[in-house]
């Protein structure tokens, strides 16, 4: 145990600051301790630093009690009085913290002296007033205090504002932020730049040189410092540094190299985010401005300084305990107001801080402050919510309004009545009076589940009574049928304590009609994130799996239709009881599944004011910025159909270009104003998924003619009615969405690649297939999984809170749209009760009828019905793409019909309709009977024994030879076949009608168990099977009627169940009745390898009675099976592609199936390292990064077909595209502009660009191999601190992977060091200087010197590099070399002989590789008539 000491401490107050004082000298603890290494070296009378000036004094003024001249300007602290006036060198005025008070170049103690000729005013920087400044005068030679003495010539140019911390303000032409700083010409003539020079070394006068820019007369110029050193495409230059935070010098220099036109020495002081520093217009010492104003005049006297940022003792969350609050500003003088009602504190609004503030209870907590007394520049409002879980769990209508919230929700008129407010967690969830919910699922954990959005605003703002009149107050909540917009707080709260972020933005309600609350209870909310209130784009990761991290808008969803805060509803459309919250964000997923570009979104939940509103989808609001953020080009140039009830001249150009499209000429126009496939999918998946608010809207569609392609796309959007009903059926709607739909289907182009995209996303591994829909159904929902308690507990009452609107029927039926049932009384939903249940539905019902082609409502059947997909299905592959062997002999098969294949990846089908030229085709099937109607030799057991249930088959370790339906079996102890053994048998089994069974004429049947059957629920037969070449069989097809229920099985493995869900069937089970006893159900078995065996084979059948006391019992079944048709149907894959293939039966095409395969090896983690990095080319060749990838493996070729970089760039290797042994391929950014700089020959250059760009701070790279697992994860970074090179950092290296071989772990800064040649060797290893240059290590004639100089790889064969052409009457000797062949010296020589040479003088014209480090000569030869022989030489430097 340990044992705590009481210690004497004094705790004081200054200006709103707790301020702690242990040893009682009059010093906060913390600014001593600043200084001093304890408490006891000094106290608040002491002159620690014998500037004039006691501790205590220094405290009060920000200065330093160490150093008698804080701000270095050679004068102590205590001359510098700072009121602005001199009048004399011990009483200068001036600012202790500023050297430069007046801003003129010159330092207050330089001023105050003769040391440079005259005393001059410290606080004005033009003491005579000739509009020349101090220091330029004293340049210049001119008499400082003279107004008629001045400098002959122009006035120097300015710096004029600068901005060191640009978050959120000026972008540049590529639409960045970065650092500014700007000129100002105070001359009445325009000037230029070119030559002038900015610098941030007092050591380095000339380090950044413009380029040829002007500025007008009393103009202002911006100039990007963002390390880049480049012109941007709309005309900004960067300079080749960035400006620090901290301060540092800073320099405007004449084009001599000499004269300083403008200067900030020896720093200038710290800076902040998005207030700039600069000159006021009105003249003075540089002062701070809180609204920048970059390219125009400084606005407003500025302040002298800025309020240090508030900080709280204890950060935003989840609390338990009660705890005392701290809020500190490192401006010791500085007040700090504070509010706990949402409101913004100010000066006139909110308490004042006079120590902590002790919480308790769920608190919004605003602050901010400020240094009136000073003119600084106030804080932002911090804002911080403490969520106390058992408040939230308590929550109730009474709690709160006594904290002052709205005791209703005022009159609406809809209603024709006062709105009840609705604040309630209903304590049968909370507590969980009917025992429903497991461990882990209690309220508090599904509040700690997901991440929370706080709001935090004026309480009035967000609802208010109202009496309906016109004066009435505005509300969001009060008045959501209104649009307007209030302004709040809003924080992202993790529940693990990581960063999320606080911001203050617009907000307004969202929706149509979800915003009434006659539907709703519940509203949207709409957030917008504007400078003129916070910051202009929220930065932030919200959604990893996004390319998109800034968003101008953001829509908290509460889900309108598939929620339970309904209040009334069409029951046929949608209602309570099926809700299930993600309807509308799993369309979403499905179309990014699909390939689509689509608006992402997660789940949190809401508070307000620190009350509970809810679980909410936050979504991105889909606008003009979010196509140019994800689909590229300008915002402004795209064309947004919002809600589709925008159109604008694009749309009507589209829907002009369908008018006669089933003529092909103008179906190839139409493709350029839509994207057919994007547009086939999103119909494709509201057909698909029943959407029923759709199509006239609901839906954005956008196209981009200017800096785009000018089709338009079509995006999903607000689908929350969509997978609960088969019936909408919306094929021939011709409304809004789906109008552009009816005139493509009459083209047969269009309806063919209609039929393909919706088997390529309804089989095979395709999105909307069972498994993928019910898998990524599942992993959205598991999201809310928990989450959903808590919302149950604030929402799932609404039926028995809100005394108007319906009352939700219910229904057991799983088809009824009544269902899952209601079951409490007064109606209240639950998590159990029902949202799992209709999840269950989902999976179980819904999605598998919508792929069952048994079933009327199935998919294929309806688009088949519509005639939008074709009667006959595609081949199949006895394997469906992956890694194969060369000479792969792939299996294409189809039970009809002609096959028609490619592997170069073209259609077998061309447009139009006819076979192309170049597939391969083989044609069908033959069938034959396997078990015919009639055949004997079926056994039987009948009896009270029970045997083994369904779950026990092939992989189930209880499965072995005594299971029944084992083929090795013994079955001699069942009741034989009475056609061998009638005396053995327990019942006829044939030569009887069926009307012995049901009373119904119709054929005869095979197995017929006569009345007895009644006496058992289950009865189990055996058949055995002979099959020759069975690995030959394509297809089995069964034919059975039945009575009642069966499960058949074939080698111990279950093909077919009817009448039973998927779940474990006992002997005791009874099954439901038969639909039909006449009626044949047909299916298909189509075996995998080692399903069928040569010889014999078992089928084994259980069937199941309907009751026990039904009296009948029969079954009748056929097999037929399927073989290729002679003339083979095998392709042998030689090489890596796809193949797509089609059957053609009658005229008809099937729809297009396709498969990748990699005929080879793959790349992997252990064969592929990213090698080199150019992530930060020197000067302005941003589009000359590459990054290089090497095949590690010394032996074996890697296939890369669709490798792809998903992070820090964005690139997939085409189809076939293959690496050697110890061979580098590099991806360019530019590649045209790369080829130009370092050429192609020689190495491997990928085809294409990469997209995005690689960070100059660093980033993750992320290379994922082609099934999805993970090659190389890594960050790099540019921080010298952390070990990484700072040679790579935009100083002309890139950044090279140290022994490549040994597959070193990128992540650490270790494994990589700055090329040594400068422009990095990309598809080389870095090249340094040879240990033996006379060697030739790969024997290509080239000695190991020779590629040094040539800067090629001497590992690699490399061809002559020097070259000779005739571009003329001249002839033209040509190599690349390197820039820098350190310890290398060259010369051209000729010879007549081959034997003597000499050195000869020619006409060079040397090309320097930008960015490359390397050099092209091109080297003129005048021909003389004789024959000469030409030669470098290359030799090591003496």
């Amino acid at each position: 145990m340990k044992y705590l000491l009481p210690v004497l401490s004094l705790i004081a107050v200054l200006n709103g600051q707790t301020i702690i004082d242990s040893d009682s000298d009059g010093l906060d603890d913390s600014w001593e301790l600043t200084y001093f290494a304890t408490l006891a070296i000094t106290t608040g009378t002491e002159n620690s630093d014998t500037d004039g000036l006691n501790n205590l004094a220094e405290q009060a003024a920000g200065t330093s009690p160490i150093k008698a001249d804080t701000d270095g300007d050679e004068l102590q602290d205590h001359v510098e009085t700072g009121d602005g006036t001199f009048n004399s060198p011990l009483d200068t005025g001036t600012d202790p913290l500023n050297p430069d008070s007046d801003a003129d170049g010159l330092l207050d103690g330089e001023e105050v002296t003769a040391t440079n000729g005259a005393i001059t005013d410290p606080n004005d920087e033009d003491s005579d007033n000739d509009n020349f400044n101090d220091r330029v005068e004293l340049e210049k030679e001119s008499n400082p205090n003279s107004g008629a003495e001045k400098p002959i010539g122009l006035l120097p140019l300015e710096i004029s504002e600068i901005s060191a911390s640009n978050e959120t303000g000026f972008e540049d032409g590529n639409g960045r932020r970065a650092d500014w700083i700007e000129i100002h010409n105070p001359n009445s003539t325009t000037l230029t730049l070119t030559g002038f020079h900015l610098t941030d070394d007092v050591e380095d006068l000339t380090k950044w040189t413009f380029p040829a820019v002007s500025i007008g007369a009393g103009g202002y110029r911006v100039i990007f410092a963002s390390g880049d050193d480049f012109t941007d495409p709309a005309g900004n230059p960067h300079t080749n540094f960035r400006l620090s935070g901290t301060g540092e010098y800073l320099a405007l220099v004449n084009p001599d190299g000499l004269f300083i036109e403008d200067v900030i020495r020896p720093v200038y002081p710290e800076q902040f985010t998005d207030i700039s520093y600069g000159r006021p217009t009105s003249g003075g010492g540089r002062k701070y401005f809180s609204a920048p104003s970059p390219g125009i005049a400084n606005v407003g006297a500025g302040s002298p300084g800025v309020v240090k940022d508030t900080n709280f003792s204890i950060n935003r969350g989840f609390y338990d305990a009660p705890f005392d609050l701290s809020i500190i500003s490192q401006s010791r003088e500085a007040t700090i107001r504070y509010t706990l009602d949402g409101s913004l504190p100010s000066l006139t609004n909110g308490m004042t801080y006079s120590g902590p503030i002790n919480i308790t209870t769920t608190t919004n907590v605003r602050a901010i402050a400020y240094l009136e007394s000073r003119n600084f520049i106030p804080t932002n409002v911090d804002t911080h919510t403490f969520i106390f879980l058992d408040d939230v769990e308590t929550q109730n209508s009474a709690g709160l309004i006594a904290k002052g919230w709205a005791e209703d929700w005022g009159y609406d008129s809809q209603v024709r009545r006062v709105i009840p407010a609705d604040y309630d967690m209903d304590p049968r969830v909370v507590n969980d009076t009917l025992n429903l919910r497991a461990p882990g699922y209690s309220v508090r954990d599904a509040l700690l589940d997901i991440p929370s959005v706080s709001l935090t605003m004026k309480q009035e703002d967000f609802v208010t009574t109202r009496d309906g009149t016109s004066t009435s107050p505005k509300s969001l909540y009060g008045t959501p049928r209104d649009r307007f917009e209030k302004i709040c707080s809003i924080e992202y709260i993790l529940p693990d304590g990581s960063r999320g972020f606080q911001e203050d933005c617009k907000i307004e309600t969202h929706g149509n009609s979800s915003r009434t609350p006659t539907r709703m209870q519940k509203h949207s909310l709409r957030l917008t994130f504007s400078s003129s209130v916070g910051i202009g784009k929220l930065r932030y990761n919200l959604f990893p799996d996004s390319p998109v991290d800034e968003f101008n808008k953001l829509v908290l969803r509460a889900c309108f239709t598939d929620s339970w805060a309904l209040a009334s509803w069409s029951s046929a459309r949608y209602r309570p009881n099926d809700s299930l919250y993600t309807r509308d964000f799993w369309m979403k997923e499905l179309f990014r599944d699909m390939g689509q570009p689509s608006s992402y979104g997660n789940f949190v939940h809401l508070y307000v004011n620190g009350a509970y509103f809810g679980l909410h989808n936050l979504a991105e609001r889909i606008e003009d910025d979010f196509y140019a953020d994800h689909q590229g080009g300008n915002k402004e140039d795209w064309e947004v159909n919002a809600d589709l009830g925008t159109p604008g001249p694009l749309w009507n150009a589209m829907i002009s270009s369908l008018s006669g499209v089933s003529d092909p000429a103008r179906y190839e126009t139409a493709k350029t104003k839509i994207d057919v496939e994007n547009y086939a999918d999103w119909v494709i998946l509201h057909l698909f998924g029943d959407s029923e608010d759709w199509p006239a809207k609901n839906a954005y569609a956008a196209a981009n003619a200017l800096s785009g392609d000018g089709r338009y796309r079509f995006n999903v959007w607000d689908q929350e009615i969509a997978f609960d009903k088969y019936s909408w059926n919306r094929y021939n709607d011709s409304r809004t969405g789906m109008l552009p739909f009816q005139r493509l289907r009459r083209n047969d182009d269009f309806k063919m690649l209609f039929a393909d995209r919706v088997y390529k996303h309804l089989h095979d591994d395709g999105a909307l297939t069972v498994a993928n829909t019910v898998q990524s159904f599942l992993e959205i929902n598991s999201q809310i999984d928990k989450a959903i308690v808590a919302e149950s507990a604030r929402w799932g009452d609404v039926q028995a809170s809100t005394p108007y609107g319906n009352t939700a029927s219910s229904s057991t039926n799983i088809d009824s749209d009544h269902y899952p049932p209601t079951i409490n009384s007064p109606i209240y939903f639950t998590r159990e009760q029902h949202w799992v249940k209709e999840l269950e539905n989902v999976t179980d019902n819904y999605l598998p009828t919508l792929h069952d082609l048994d079933d009327s409502r199935s998919f294929i059947r309806e688009l088949r019905g519509q005639n939008l997909y074709p009667s006959i299905d595609p081949p199949q592959y006895s394997q469906f793409g992956g890694v194969v062997p060369a000479n792969f002999p792939l299996q294409l098969t189809s039970p009809e019909g002609a096959v028609y294949f490619t592997t170069d990846g073209s259609d077998p089908r061309l447009d139009g309709g006819s076979a192309n030229p170049t597939a391969g085709t083989f044609g069908g099937f033959i069938e034959s009977p396997l078990i015919g109607i009639n055949d004997f030799g079926w056994t039987y057991l009948a009896s009270a024994t029970a045997l083994s249930p369904s779950n026990i088959v092939v992989g189930n370790p209880s499965y072995n030879t005594n299971d029944w339906k084992h083929p090795a079996f013994d079955n001699s102890a069942w009741a034989p076949d009475p056609a061998t053994n009638p005396n053995g048998a327990q019942g006829p089994l044939v030569g009887r009608l069926a009307n012995a069974v049901s009373g119904i004429t119709s054929p005869n049947t095979t197995i017929i168990i006569g009345p007895f059957g009644g006496a058992y629920p289950t009865i189990y037969f055996r058949k055995e099977v002979q099959m020759s070449n069975a690995s030959e069989i394509s297809e089995l097809i069964f034919s059975t009627i039945r009575d009642d229920a069966m499960i058949i099985y074939l080698n111990g493995r279950e093909i077919y169940r009817d009448g039973f869900p998927n779940s474990i069937v006992n002997y005791s089970d009874f099954g439901p009745a038969t639909p039909s006893e006449t009626e044949p159900v047909v299916f298909s078995f189509t075996p995998a390898p080692g399903d069928l065996l040569e010889g014999s084979n078992t089928i084994a059948v259980e069937l199941h009675n309907f009751s026990a006391g039904n009296s009948d019992l029969g079954i009748q079944m056929s097999v037929t099976q399927k073989r290729a048709a002679a003339g083979g149907n095998t392709v042998n894959l030689a090489q890596t592609g796809t193949v797509r293939s089609r059957t053609l039966l009658n005229g008809e095409w099937s729809a297009l199936r396709e498969a990748d395969f990699i005929v080879g090896t793959p790349a992997t983690s252990g064969n592929i390292v990213v090698s080199e990095i150019m992530y930060n080319p020197q000067g302005p060749y941003e589009n000359l990064e590459f990054i290089e990838i090497l095949n590690i493996n010394p032996e074996l070729t890697l296939d890369l077909t669709n490798v792809s970089f998903t992070d820090g760039i964005l690139y997939t290797f085409p189809a076939g595209f293959v690496l050697p042994p110890l061979q580098r391929v590099v991806i360019a950014t530019d590649r045209e502009t790369f080829i130009a700089a370092y050429g192609e020959s020689g190495f491997l250059l990928a085809p294409g660009n990469f997209e995005s760009s690689l960070s100059n701070g660093g980033e993750t790279i992320i290379l994922i191999a082609n099934d999805g697992s993970l090659i190389q994860s890594f960050d790099y970074d540019d921080d010298a601190g952390l070990g990484w090179p700072p040679g790579a950092d935009g100083l002309g290296s890139s950044l090279v992977l140290v022994d490549p071989l040994s597959n070193p772990n990128h992540g650490v800064p270790t494994s990589w060091k700055a090329s040594d040649q400068a422009g990095g060797n990309p598809g080389y290893p870095d090249v340094l200087y040879p240990a033996d240059p006379n060697g030739d290590d790969d024997e290509d004639g080239l000695t190991n010197l020779a590629e040094y100089f040539f800067g090629t790889d001497p590992a690699s064969t490399n061809t002559n590099p020097v070259s000779i052409s005739s571009p003329g009457s001249a002839l033209s000797l040509t190599f690349t070399r390197n820039a820098f062949p350190v310890g290398v010296t060259w010369e051209i020589q000729n010879s007549d002989d081959l034997i003597t040479w000499s050195n000869v003088n020619l006409t060079q014209s040397p090309i320097t590789i930008a960015g490359s480090g390397r050099v092209r000569e091109s080297l003129s030869i005048t021909p003389d008539g004789s024959h000469k022989f030409y030669r470098v030489r290359i030799v090591p430097a003496p």
